[in-house]
């Protein structure tokens, strides 16, 4: 994605964290507070936090309430070899 690109090369070493989100991705209350504890819990010196978005739905405010983390189960690899 240029425009991701484009953000990442303009990083310094001043910068202490990069948050690459989707556009619709909404927020629940205390989320910075939230990610900061779990980055404080890695032991790494440059962890990574990943997850999957829950799902979005434009016609609602509600945010889901479950909060368990989406796991993605690959099946097998497809003829080109892709999970």
């Amino acid at each position: 994605c240029p425009a991701r690109a484009c953000a990442l090369r303009r990083l310094t070493d001043e910068d202490d964290f990069v948050l690459q989100i989707d556009s619709h991705t909404r927020f629940r209350s205390h989320w910075d507070a939230y990610l900061i504890d779990q980055l404080a819990k890695c032991d790494s010196k440059e962890p990574v936090l990943t997850a999957y978005p829950a799902d979005y739905d434009k016609d609602s405010a509600a945010l889901p309430s479950d909060v368990r983390p989406t796991l993605l189960v690959p099946s097998g690899f497809d003829k080109d070899g892709v999970l």
